[in-house]
């Protein structure tokens, strides 16, 4: 589950790097672009591509009982039932 999860987190972030340059490119030249990565920019839009992630994973619980079943963590929720 990690790996993928990562991987559309990640997907996400390429995107918007890429959207954010080329909407920069349309009127400035290639030494001009500066793209914002700063910490409060950067928290707002990772919760964002971490929530959306999520959500993509929601309709498949197989990969979350995957995870659970190769971490071990199945059988604490087990036990708790």
């Amino acid at each position: 589950m990690n790996r993928p999860f990562k991987a559309i987190v990640k997907a996400a972030y390429h995107l918007w790097y890429a959207q954010d340059v080329g909407q920069q490119l349309q009127g400035h030249a290639i030494g001009e672009v500066k793209v914002g990565t700063a910490m409060g920019v950067m928290h707002d839009l990772s919760v964002g591509w971490l929530l959306s992630s999520w959500e993509r994973f929601n309709g498949d619980a197989s990969i979350v009982k995957k995870a659970w079943q190769i971490t071990g963590l199945h059988a604490t929720f087990d036990r708790q039932v």
